[in-house]
């Protein structure tokens, strides 16, 4: 084989490589967004992020989806998800930018809040989360 037609073959390969691995996901691929809001003592969170990550059991995708004035929309700035079983991980920050401290979100309001939520295939889902965070005892 000439040498431009082994780039061609690896060419190819590579293609149909990443098309295969493109197709991956849940039982026939229809794409579930997700929007909601997302509250933390009772107030939006300012900006954060929120993932959908598959349970072992689904198999799916993960989504994700930037928080801004407490509301997420997959379909306008992350990824929507096949149905199933996720675990949801939620970060959300102050939104007061500080450059000298390396913090263009703020500060953490809270540490990652962690949750599961059901997903019906192939429908646009709204689903509103209520950060949670458990107070620690400081020993006395």
């Amino acid at each position: 084989m000439s040498m431009w037609c082994r780039f061609i073959y690896c060419a190819v390969c590579v293609v149909a490589l990443m098309t295969v691995a493109g197709c991956g996901g849940g039982s026939d691929g229809r794409t579930s967004n997700i929007s909601g809001t997302v509250t933390y003592n009772g107030t939006p969170v300012p900006v954060g992020n929120i993932q959908f990550r598959p349970e072992a059991a689904n198999g799916g995708p993960a989504g994700y989806a930037d928080i801004v004035d407490g509301k997420y929309d997959t379909a306008e700035t992350g990824k929507g998800v096949t149905g199933g079983a996720y675990n949801v991980l939620i970060t959300g920050f102050d939104g007061i930018a500080n450059p000298d401290a390396e913090l263009p979100q703020g500060m953490p309001l809270f540490p990652e809040y962690k949750t599961t939520v059901d997903v019906a295939e192939g429908e646009a889902v709204t689903h509103d989360f209520t950060v949670e965070v458990q107070k620690t005892r400081r020993p006395k």
